[in-house]
């Protein structure tokens, strides 16, 4: 029997592009638990991007808001769950 934790599911769902995007979020955040990013500084497509970035929101893992061309503002409420994700992504 095979027991999956929450976090390897979660990074199951997400597509390689997405879990590549995500990589790269996570890498350029630096560890930060609030901060703003501009999407578009990051290598992967705007769309694909966004769409791993929902995928966390919607889990409860990041808490974002848009803020138009000035980026899109985040706060990390699970940092060890977010951490957990991106090692747990098969690229």
């Amino acid at each position: 029997m095979i027991i999956n934790t929450t976090t390897e599911m979660i990074a199951k769902c997400l597509s390689r592009t997405e879990g590549f995007a995500l990589r790269e979020f996570f890498n350029t955040i630096k560890g930060e638990e609030k901060g703003k990013i501009c999407i578009r500084t990051l290598s992967a497509t705007n769309s694909i991007t966004v769409s791993a970035i929902r995928k966390l929101e919607m889990v409860g893992i990041l808490k974002t808001r848009s803020l138009g061309a000035k980026g899109t503002r985040f706060q990390i409420l699970n940092i060890p769950a977010l951490q957990d994700i991106v090692r747990n992504l098969n690229l």
